[in-house]
């Protein structure tokens, strides 16, 4: 799945409690390395808060439909900020050079996250779930 060389791919997550986390920065495409100890996706990502819940998935992966949503870049990690409860929907390029398939693994520095989807969107914007 990840040896496609271009992926698309983006998060929800639902948020109950208010929480202090990192802003996240503008959406640069984040390269896989195998070799790579730690890589930090957090300033190749754009976020949209959805309070109010009424963006869907077919909306947020489709670019054509993305384009006009308040998406907005974060910035640094001294300027944190509070999440207020709602959905997250988190959007990155990733790009696989290699000739095979790379695992990757997503930490989080809050734990207080109660649910968070994973999907990837090819450049069809076929829509495979990773996680949910």
């Amino acid at each position: 799945m990840l040896a496609t060389k271009f992926a698309r791919f983006l998060f929800v997550i639902i948020i109950s409690l208010a929480m202090v986390t990192e802003a996240i920065a503008s959406s640069d495409e984040i390269t896989l390395d195998a070799d790579a100890a730690k890589t930090t996706i957090s300033p190749s990502l754009d976020y949209v808060y959805d309070q109010q819940k009424i963006y869907h998935l077919g909306q947020i992966a489709d670019p054509a439909m993305s384009v006009d949503l308040p998406w907005q870049k974060g910035s640094q990690r001294e300027n944190s900020l509070i999440m207020e409860p709602g959905l997250y929907w988190f959007k990155g390029q990733l790009r696989n050079p290699l000739p095979h398939a790379v695992r990757i693994t997503l930490q989080t520095e809050y734990p207080s996250i109660n649910v968070a989807d994973l999907y990837l969107i090819d450049e069809q914007n076929k829509i495979t779930t990773v996680y949910a």
